[in-house]
């Protein structure tokens, strides 16, 4: 292993496409320029939970050693034998956005995937139903449903797209679908005739 080797981007506790953070305690990175032996990697282990700079002061140190334990800076100091120090980027980025995920690989057949899929339909009925007023004030209530839905999916769309840029948040078919369900449901609701009728009677919506 040579100095030169240890060049590029070096992603930890997350995936290079989309994001997939991992939760817990990350002692630090060791790497070696020869494969360890089962003893080894069992002394390694016991003094990664005692303490790290242990491992850097051994005869058979790795070849670099960052511990992530410096608390502040941009430069990450390797305590091994050779090799870069790590450059920590100002702000997080998503190398490889996965943009509008097919719905079909988003599927879990678990209960926080039904709660999700209702919170994002009913999450854009009532932006369904001000679009729909919005229009029907405008224009009448000809086809002032199928407009609302269009721009529901417009706004969906938007909010999908830009997620795919966020690191905590994904970009997927599957919100599109039911973000789209819900402004078309709050258009519905508002515009159908029984709401529509009580909302005459109130003086909040002009005849067509």
């Amino acid at each position: 292993m040579h100095a030169s080797d240890l060049t590029g981007t070096l992603i930890i506790a997350n995936a290079p496409k989309g994001s997939s953070s991992w939760n817990g305690l990350f002692r630090g990175l060791a790497l070696y320029d020869r494969a360890l032996s089962g003893a080894e990697v069992n002394e390694n282990s016991g003094l990664w939970r005692k303490d790290g700079e242990e491992i850097g002061r051994k005869v058979a140190a790795p070849y670099a050693l960052y511990l992530f334990n410096e608390g502040e800076g941009e430069r990450l100091h390797n305590l091994g034998r050779e090799g870069p120090d790590l450059e920590i980027p100002k702000t997080f980025f998503i190398f490889e956005p996965r943009l509008l995920v097919p719905f079909w690989k988003e599927y879990q057949p678990s209960w926080d995937y039904a709660k999700g899929l209702a919170i994002n339909v009913f999450g854009l009925v009532p932006i369904g139903c001000c679009l729909a007023a919005l229009l029907a004030w405008i224009k009448g209530s000809r086809r002032s449903l199928l407009y609302a839905t269009w721009l529901g999916f417009g706004v969906s769309l938007t909010i999908e797209i830009l997620q795919a840029f966020i690191p905590s948040r994904s970009s997927g078919t599957t919100d599109l679908i039911t973000n789209t369900s819900g402004a078309a449901l709050g258009a519905w609701l508002y515009l159908n005739e029984k709401s529509q009728a009580w909302l005459k009677r109130l003086g909040l919506v002009r005849a067509d």
